[in-house]
């Protein structure tokens, strides 16, 4: 199997290197070695065939991880964007290799570069075109990554936090002194005032509902690794 990642960073080439050396991933062999050139040629074989001029043309090297002893390649076919081939008969073990990849590079780099994997990444059949699965860099701040994955919810609560306040407000002795003389008889006054609250109960009801879910999901999305795997 094969997976294609794309990586957007403002590292130049010597520094890439440098930060793969740092994560054991840039081979000590000479990179026009026999074994590694016939790596490169087995690789891009196996991916689409009219990437491998580009390819060519724009190569920086080949990689080893050799926890999952998964090879690959990356080439750099416009500045700042660099595009990562691996590959690995087992598809945990390619998992697992991309995931050493992307954490790696974004570990020993930080502070000092930007290192982005914005695109999915796309994991191959062997000899195929057709996508086994995806995977999806999730950012840092998960908080961030369970709003923008709950919107509604995010919004329900938000807005019932402000009405509960508005609400309780207006029930509130402050609002009684505003209510009064707009509505002086006593008995409506009164109604008034068990409305306002019956009404402030079931927003605070609706936002903390609503705002549980988001939890729930934070929660679920905190125990995800830094790539989310979704089946094509």
């Amino acid at each position: 199997m094969r997976a294609r990642l794309v990586c957007h960073t403002n590292m130049t080439i010597d520094e890439l290197k440098s930060a793969l050396v740092q994560l054991h991933l840039w081979p000590e062999m000479d990179q026009e070695h026999p074994d590694l050139k016939a790596r490169q040629t087995e690789i891009l074989a196996s991916g689409v065939s009219s990437d491998i001029p580009l390819v060519n043309e724009t190569l920086v090297g080949t990689i080893y991880e050799s926890h999952t002893q998964t090879w690959g390649v990356i080439n750099r076919p416009a500045g700042g964007r660099y595009v990562l081939r691996l590959q690995h008969p087992d598809a945990q073990a390619l998992r697992r290799a991309a995931e050493t990849v992307v954490v790696g590079l974004k570990q020993v780099t930080h502070g000092r570069h930007r290192v982005q994997f914005p695109e999915p990444f796309e994991v191959q059949e062997p000899n195929t075109a057709s996508t086994a699965f995806w995977g999806h860099v999730l950012p840092r701040g998960r908080w961030a990554l369970a709003l923008k994955e709950r919107p509604t919810e995010a919004f329900i609560g938000a807005l019932t936090l402000v009405m509960s306040v508005i609400l309780l407000t207006a029930s509130s002795p402050w609002g009684g002194a505003i209510l009064v003389p707009l509505v002086p008889d006593p008995h409506w006054h009164t109604w008034l005032d068990g409305l306002l609250d019956r009404f402030a109960s079931a927003t605070l009801m609706t936002g903390a509902l609503s705002w549980a879910e988001v939890l729930f999901h934070w929660l679920a999305v905190r125990r995800l690794p830094n790539i989310r795997w979704e089946l094509h």
